[in-house]
Order: structure tokens, then sequence, then C-alpha cells
């Protein structure tokens, strides 16, 4: 999959107040589509299949903002 770092933040969407949980990974996917599918495959195997994660895929710019307000939860060691 290529996954380098992966948080879960609080995100909101435009000018929307409501607030969801994101996975947010920075990534070195080929095929995020692909790697997001199986990602969903797992998260349906341990939850709710009512229950919805939003998934992004990080630019560097927005790496650092997410990183200045949570915390990692996986990192690769290389």
């Amino acid at each position: 999959m290529g996954i380098q770092s992966a948080y879960l933040a609080r995100v909101s969407y435009g000018g929307s107040t409501e607030q969801k949980i994101a996975l947010c990974l920075k990534a070195n996917a080929n095929d995020p589509s692909g790697t997001a599918i199986e990602i969903g495959k797992v998260f349906r195997q341990m939850f709710n299949p009512a229950e919805s994660l939003d998934i992004l895929f990080l630019n560097p710019t927005q790496e650092k903002e997410v990183a200045a307000v949570a915390r990692q939860f996986f990192t690769l060691s290389t």
C-alpha cells in the first residue's frame, strides 16, 4: 500500500460546522482509490457497516497542518 504515516483527525468540509473523524494518510500509493478500498474492507469487518470512514491522502502541506494538531499513530520505520 505504501503508507508512510497515518493520523486520525477531526475534519470539516467547506463552510460546514459538522465535524467527522478522518483517517489521514501520507502514502506513496500508485492507486490511492485501491488503497482506500482495501482500508474500507478492513474497517467494515471491524465496525458496523453502517458507519463510515473518511480517508484523506495528504500532500506535504496538508501533512504539516495535520501534524500540528494530531499525533501519528503509525509511521513507517526505514
